[in-house]
């Protein structure tokens, strides 16, 4: 994956959430683009306490070489 990519779609308006699927089938899901840095070769990304809340729990680094899609998080209607 490249970095760019992720930064295009972290810039388009309106934002659509969307999910990291990982290379060990593990997901990370991003419902807000404060909550993810991208950096040229890795990832770090934010877990918030809780849906709707700014305060984050912790943060994980990932390897843009272990990102092996991204998919759109379908919003309930």
């Amino acid at each position: 994956m490249n970095y760019r990519e992720i930064a295009e779609r972290l810039e388009k308006v309106p934002f659509v959430p969307f999910r990291t699927v990982l290379t060990d089938g593990k997901t990370c899901d991003i419902q807000h683009p404060d909550f993810i840095w991208v950096l040229p070769t890795r990832l770090e990304i934010a877990t918030p306490i809780g849906k709707g809340r700014r305060v984050v729990q912790r943060t994980d680094w990932v390897s843009l070489l272990h990102v092996v899609r991204l998919e759109e998080i379908k919003q309930a209607a």
